[in-house]
């Protein structure tokens, strides 16, 4: 029984571990000097869009039948964590899943591994994945 409590709380450690690692976000490997103010006058830059929510932010999901889905970002996390963990565990282990699932969502759709789509069902290559209609 103790080697079991040992390994559950490996696996859980290096899962939050996981969710802790900071990702690379290119570009940081030399810093540049700030450019010197111009004299001359210019337009003030216009305020940056804000950021999208998951519900606004689209994944494009290749299937197992090979057609590519696109869905919220939202709908595909809630997917992935029905398919990762039962709805009976505590709801902060739930969001605490959703925020890993969303960072390795997020990461490897910017590998563009599968063409046109951005992640694929696949729990060997990208995340576990169970549609709604299964989960019910």
């Amino acid at each position: 029984m103790a080697s079991f409590s040992r390994r559950m709380g490996a696996a859980l450690l290096g899962a939050a571990l996981f969710c802790l690692a900071p990702l690379p976000l290119g570009g940081a490997e030399t810093e540049e000097a700030a450019p010197a103010p111009s004299p001359v006058q210019s337009a003030p830059a216009p305020a940056p869009a804000a950021p999208l929510s998951d519900g606004e932010r689209t994944v494009r999901v290749l299937g197992e039948s090979g057609t590519v889905e696109e869905m919220s970002l939202a709908d595909y996390l809630w997917c992935v964590v029905a398919a990762e963990m039962p709805a009976s565990f505590e709801a902060e282990a739930l969001r605490a899943q959703a925020v890993c699932a969303r960072t390795y969502t997020l990461w490897k759709a910017s590998a563009g591994k599968h063409g046109e789509a951005d992640v694929c069902t696949s729990s060997a290559c990208c995340q576990a994945f169970r549609t709604r209609e299964s989960a019910m």
